[in-house]
């Protein structure tokens, strides 16, 4: 977290909430964190920054205030113009990730120990060297290297036809130098990789930031790679998947798919009702719209009655006491599900 990190999560059109943006970055899963980082924006933040102090996060914020670079708004906060002008005038020095939501859905630690150990085993199997130290992965991803590699030459597939994937994905990059940043990290037959520390000295970057940048560029691999079955390296994407919900959240939005309702989830399984509507609110934040049945859960009236109160205000700013007045039977859980729905139909 620096200074440019924290301008770049703040707006200044939207006013954002100081916790909110903490809340995300450290991971927490609460479902009001979850539903303002979805209208911020930010999701694809979540858990990036899971041991950010208070601390030091708190005096940063009181910094930019101090100079001004954010202001206050009705307990919110939103960019100043000279806010907006610093974070344009530190962008060509910062690094913005642009695959961050891929490892939402993938454990991009294990592909990238996968994708390292395959090119240097690939590498020194085009020398026809079987003599050499293997790169330190876990246990279960050196078993599926050595898997890969049988059904690779099973399948008579080619170094060049393995080495012409990496180029076509660094070429497309569209910028040499990030493709630089990350083909020097590989490991190779005479090839020992560059650290990040060297690499830092090469670039005139920290450290830290070549090793987002590396970590971000191999987390874009996966979707080319997912949408061509043919590549030689689909097989690296099996076991990967990740499920964005908790395994409870889960399992209550596949009995309510099943037809099941609140109260039979809550008997059979001995839960809250207060958690059965959390676990449906997390899905629908979480997962797409066609993944979750609305319809079941908010009927027609109450959705043209919310539409009707709320039809010339900004989402951000509904309000559920106006709501009730007005629907005095509406629940919590039914105003945040339509806001919900409708975050991702507008």
């Amino acid at each position: 977290m620096d200074e440019f990190r924290l301008l770049s999560l703040l707006s200044a059109e939207q006013p954002r909430r100081q916790r909110v943006i903490e809340n995300v970055l450290k991971g927490r899963r609460t479902v009001s964190t979850l539903f303002w980082g979805m209208r911020y924006g930010i999701l694809d933040w979540l858990g990036y920054e899971k041991r950010l102090s208070r601390q030091y996060y708190d005096g940063l914020f009181h910094q930019l205030l101090a100079e001004e670079k954010l202001a206050p708004a009705n307990q919110q906060f939103v960019l100043t113009s000279a806010g907006q002008s610093r974070l344009t005038e530190l962008a060509p020095m910062h690094y913005r990730p642009r695959f961050l939501g891929v490892g939402r859905q993938f454990d991009g630690q294990r592909f990238k120990e996968r994708l390292l150990l395959m090119i240097q085993v690939v590498s020194e199997f085009s020398y026809g060297n079987r003599r050499y130290y293997p790169l330190q992965v876990s246990q279960d991803n050196l078993q599926f290297v050595r898997s890969w590699f049988r059904w690779f030459k099973q399948n008579n597939y080619t170094v060049e036809a393995f080495q012409s994937e990496l180029e076509t994905y660094l070429s497309n990059l569209g910028d040499d130098q990030l493709a630089l940043m990350l083909a020097q990290r590989f490991v190779g037959h005479d090839t020992v990789g560059e650290t990040t520390e060297q690499l830092a000295l090469q670039f005139e970057r920290p450290a830290s930031q070549i090793a987002e940048i590396q970590d971000d560029l191999l987390l874009g691999m996966i979707p080319v790679i997912q949408a061509n079955e043919e590549s030689v390296l689909y097989p690296i994407l099996s076991g990967l998947a990740i499920n964005p919900l908790s395994e409870s959240a889960y399992q209550t939005l596949t009995e309510i798919k099943r037809g099941l309702t609140f109260d039979q989830i809550i008997r059979a399984r001995r839960l809250k009702e207060s958690t059965v509507r959390e676990h449906v609110l997390e899905a629908a934040i979480l997962l797409p719209i066609e993944d979750v049945p609305y319809d079941r859960l908010l009927n027609e009236e109450t959705q043209a009655s919310l539409n009707k109160i709320f039809e010339s205000q900004a989402l951000d700013d509904w309000d559920f006491e106006r709501a009730h007045s007005k629907m005095p039977a509406l629940s919590f859980f039914e105003f945040r599900l339509y806001q919900i729905l409708r975050s991702k139909t507008n």
